[in-house]
Formats: C-alpha cells, structure tokens, sequence
C-alpha cells in the first residue's frame, strides 16, 4: 500500500513525544493484570476487525544484554479483518483474514489450546504456502468481543547480523458485538465527520521528530516544500452516502490549484485512520494510503487536526522518524 503523500512531504515518518515539566514526577500506573486464558477453537468464532496494532523491538547485544527500543503503532492495519469458523463441509476450523476493502490476505485453519492460537496457513500474502504460526493471547472475552494477541518472533539484518526479537501486539475487536469498541485514546472520525465536510481543509504547517526530538533543519525543509504545494483536502459524501476527498495542490506549471490526477479519492474510516483509495494508471491496482488523525480541535472557531505518520528509519531499528501536518479547516 503507497503513500501519496510521503512524494508530497519528503516521505518524513514517525512517532512524536511527550516530556512532563512537572515539579513531581508521575506516579507509575500498574495495570490490573488480565484474567487467566484457556481459550477453544469455538470461542474465537466470528469476525475479528483490528483497531490497534503495536510493533515492538527488543534489540540483543549478547547474551543477557538487550535494549528496547521505542514502540510503533501500524495504523495500516487498522480495519483489517479476520472471520474465524467451522466449516461443516469437513468439520475444520478455518480462518480467512481480508484488508479494509475487503480482499482476501490470508486463509487456512486454526486450532486453540489454553492461551495459544495455531494457525496453518494455506494461502498467504497471496501467495499459496504450507506454513504455521502461533499467537499468544493476552486477553480474550469472547462476551464483551475483545481479543488481544502478541506475535513473538526472531529478525536479523542482513547487512550487519544485527539480531533483535519483534513482538507484534494486537488488538481486536467483534464486530457483531462491540463494531466501535476501543480502550485506545483516538479521534474517532466517523463522529466528526459532518464538521469534517463542512469546508477544506488547508495544511498550514508541520513539524519532524527523530525519537520523540523536534528536528529544525528538517522541519524547515518540510516547511518550504509545503510553501510550495499549498495543499487542500475536501471530504464530502455523494448522493448515495459514500465518501470521497478531493487533494488540491498548485500546478507549477499553470499556477493555478489543481485537483490531482486520482482525485476525487474514495475513502474509509476506521476509527482515526482515513484511507484512501485510487488506482494505479500503470497496473491498474487498487492502492491507497492512510492519514492518521490525531489531535483534533476546535479554538477561537477554527477547527484543526494533526495528521500524523510513522516509521522506523531504514535499516535503523533504533529510530522513528515522525511526519506531523497541521490542517486547519476554512471559514465558511
């Protein structure tokens, strides 16, 4: 899935951070720790949608000696579904898992034993395989519809036999019982969304973080090419109650502010992450890119909104760069 907007802003991602200038520092808060799992094939049964997706990398030096490294959250994954069932033509338990639009990613069959999910793939990333997995569950109430999993694998980097450990950690939600269910602090969008169409939307600043650190030089760079673009966005529904976003930039040709070439966008809400769709002109592919909406504000009657974007730097396991945009909405 490509990011248009990562060719408009120097393709500039990551994670902000938050410093406390307190007198006293925060007491730590301790969770309460979660129920013992002893989940069966039959409770996992339904459709599962993701609404949160964490990436976290433990970095080894030698044995005994590791080092965490800041977590990222994969908004591109959010809305991604999985339907679990029984087939009764062959009385196995099967899993498919589909995109936000829908598309087949995944399928094969899947057991449940304790607090362990084993997956036997069949069809993978697209590709037909005979592979097996394993996912351990970390909170499962199949009454409330939460699932909460972790993936716990080795990496290395090939170029410097750097050896780390990923844990992906997941959150999931039924959609039959809790379709807007969420334990995260987020904008949710959808709720916004006659605010969000009322007027364009104009990308007014920006700002680049290495590590949670404000990087001025960078920034700046940010800055002029945004000058330079002047980009806009309108959300609106059609007649049909579909919805759609049109980007605006100036054409340094003409001079004039052009809608894109794939623009109108047609778009989906998850939560606070926009999707947006087009089609490639070469492949003809469906692809889409994603806005992370963050921060959203209304303060001497002008509403505003942080788009924000992550990822880690390269090869650099140790960095997250982040891309914040200001867009601040016209005045009718």
């Amino acid at each position: 899935m490509k990011k248009i907007l990562f060719i408009l802003f120097f393709s500039l991602l990551g994670l902000s951070g938050c410093v406390n200038n307190g007198d006293e520092p925060d007491q730590p808060v301790i969770p309460q720790p979660e129920p013992p799992v002893n989940a069966a094939a039959d409770d996992l049964i339904g459709t599962w949608e993701t609404y949160y997706y964490k990436k976290d990398i433990i970095y080894i030096y030698s044995p005994g000696e590791q080092q965490i490294f800041p977590g990222l959250r994969l908004v591109d994954y959010d809305g991604y579904r999985t339907e679990f069932y029984l087939d009764p033509a062959d009385n196995k338990y099967k899993f498919k898992s589909y995109n936000v639009i829908d598309h087949l990613n995944d399928e094969g069959t899947y057991s449940a034993s304790s607090d362990t999910i084993y997956f036997k793939f069949t069809y993978l990333g697209g590709v037909a395989t005979d592979t097996t997995t394993k996912q351990i569950i970390r909170r499962l109430d199949p009454s409330k519809g939460i699932l909460k999993t972790e993936d716990i694998y080795p990496g290395t980097i090939a170029n410097t036999g750097m050896k780390f450990i990923v844990t992906d950690m997941k959150a999931q939600r039924n959609v039959a019982i809790a379709p807007t269910f969420t334990d995260v602090s987020k904008v949710m969008v959808n709720t916004y969304f006659d605010e969000l169409s009322e007027a364009p939307w104009d990308v007014k600043a920006c700002a680049y973080y290495y590590n949670g650190l404000y990087q001025p030089g960078e920034t700046a760079k940010m800055e002029e090419a945004l000058t330079k673009t002047q980009t806009s966005y309108r959300f609106y529904k059609d007649a049909q109650g579909k919805k759609f976003c049109v980007i605006s930039s100036l054409n340094p040709e003409t001079n004039e502010i052009e809608a894109d070439k794939n623009s109108p966008y047609p778009i989906i809400i998850v939560d606070d992450v926009i999707y947006f769709f087009y089609t490639d002109k070469v492949t003809g592919e469906m692809k889409d890119f994603a806005a992370w909406v963050t921060e959203w504000k209304t303060a001497n009657g002008a509403r505003t909104y942080i788009d924000k974007r992550s990822e880690r730097l390269g090869n650099d396991i140790s960095a997250i760069v982040t891309r914040d945009l200001l867009l601040v909405q016209r005045k009718n």
